[in-house]
């Protein structure tokens, strides 16, 4: 047997052999001189390196320059995010054959000298387009938009082209009109006669949202031809837009097509005409002319809700003001009153629905089947308002206006009728 002391150191080089390996503080007092310096050396740079931050998204975007990239790369190119509020109905042509065709249309050969107010161009395929038109076409193009990411692409053009102006506003806020001829803009735009014909240099071009933002700019700019307000106090200028095919079918129903006829055809058809610069045809399927591409659905939202969103059907729309418009000026006001009244009850035959104009409007009736009247003043009143034609509209404008106890208030804007300027409620 071994002894005791032989035990003990057995046991101790076993525990020597245990221990763990040597700090490096432990190590430096083994190394070489050579090798110590070169460890301090890399000890020193590493503590005051700079540490490696995360990259962001942002990192990896293009810059911004006077050419935009392929459409298949727009999703990744912009740093902007289109699917929420406010955003969620920006559109913008994206095919730069297609941007060339609308310019084409909406600026075509014979053009000369124009001033374009272009809104929510977004980053500028259609913009692009306009300028590579011939130079005598386009004296200058104002652009509104409001969104950062669009606005740095679009930039670059205002170095480029001395005609291009980039204003970083709203169209949607009122007071942006008041700042774009404030900055001089439009100085150099003749004020002409209403029924001097269309404005051969002042022209208005837009994508309209698709949400109910686009709709409500709709209807403000129609109800400013009867009293010739915002850019209409220029005169009959033209109204270029590329819009959703479903606020399409509210501008132009008709009385057969009674779920969309509503107020807002009714305000366009009494103050204006529209036509399409470009077949629909050549600008559908969506996903293959503009930005951005429809995603698939995976909520249990309305339809209704639905096709208010980008990836829709879109058009090429213009909007012409009439020469004489059936609202006359001064009688928005009770256009408005009429329609709004009337439109709640739209299922119900005018005989009837015609008391919610105020206590006693029965009395209004005989002013509308009088049979000593001519037969183009006279009106079945047992059709339903969304059945009305718009000149029987005038007609019970007419008669609500001759009616000795109409409402002195009727709860109209008064701001849109004293100063022109739409106040948002």
């Amino acid at each position: 047997m071994l002894s005791a002391s032989v035990h003990r150191l057995c046991w101790a080089a076993r525990r020597q052999c245990q221990r763990a390996p040597p700090r490096p503080a432990d190590r430096i007092l083994v190394l070489s001189a050579a090798s110590q310096s070169r460890w301090a050396s890399t000890k020193s740079e590493t503590a005051t390196a700079t540490p490696k931050r995360r990259r962001k998204k942002t990192d990896t975007l293009p810059q911004p320059s006077v050419n935009l990239p392929a459409p298949e790369k727009w999703a990744e190119s912009f740093n902007v995010k289109l699917s929420t509020k406010p955003l969620s109905g920006r559109i913008s042509v994206s095919n730069p054959e297609t941007a060339d065709k609308l310019a084409n249309a909406f600026v075509p050969e014979g053009s000369k000298d124009k001033v374009i107010v272009e809104a929510y161009p977004g980053p500028g395929q259609l913009t692009r387009s306009l300028l590579k038109l011939p130079r005598e076409r386009i004296k200058k193009i104002v652009l509104m938009e409001p969104i950062p990411g669009f606005l740095e692409w679009l930039k670059p053009l205002e170095e480029l082209d001395d005609r291009i102006s980039v204003m970083a506003v709203d169209p949607w806020i009122w007071s942006s009109y008041d700042e774009l001829q404030e900055a001089g803009h439009l100085a150099d735009v003749p004020i002409l006669d209403w029924n001097a014909g269309v404005h051969p240099t002042l022209h208005f071009i837009q994508h309209l949202p698709s949400i109910v933002l686009g709709e409500q700019l709709l209807n403000q700019y129609i109800r400013t031809i009867p009293d010739q307000h915002w850019l209409y106090k220029y005169g009959r200028i033209p109204l270029d837009m590329v819009i959703s095919a479903r606020m399409l079918q509210r501008l132009t129903a008709t009385t057969q097509d009674t779920n969309q006829r509503g107020k807002l055809g009714v305000f366009r058809e009494a103050t204006s005409v529209v036509t399409t610069p470009v077949p629909p045809s050549e600008l559908d399927p969506y996903d293959e002319h503009f930005y951005p591409v429809r995603k698939a659905s995976t909520s249990n939202a309305s339809k209704a809700l639905e096709d208010r969103k980008a990836g829709n059907p879109h058009l090429a729309l213009r909007i012409m003001a009439l020469d004489e418009p059936l609202i006359k000026p001064k009688t928005l006001e009770t256009w408005d009153y009429v329609t709004r009244k009337l439109f709640i009850s739209k299922a119900t035959p005018v005989s009837k629905s015609i008391q919610t104009l105020a206590p006693g409007a029965n009395a209004i009736l005989k002013y509308l089947t009088d049979p000593d009247l001519p037969a183009e003043q006279q009106l079945d009143v047992s059709k339903r308002p969304q059945e009305l034609t718009v000149h029987e509209w005038a007609l019970i404008v007419n008669a609500f206006d001759k009616w000795p106890f109409r409402p002195k208030h009727l709860g109209i804007d008064v701001d849109l009728i004293t100063t022109g300027k739409i106040a948002r409620k």
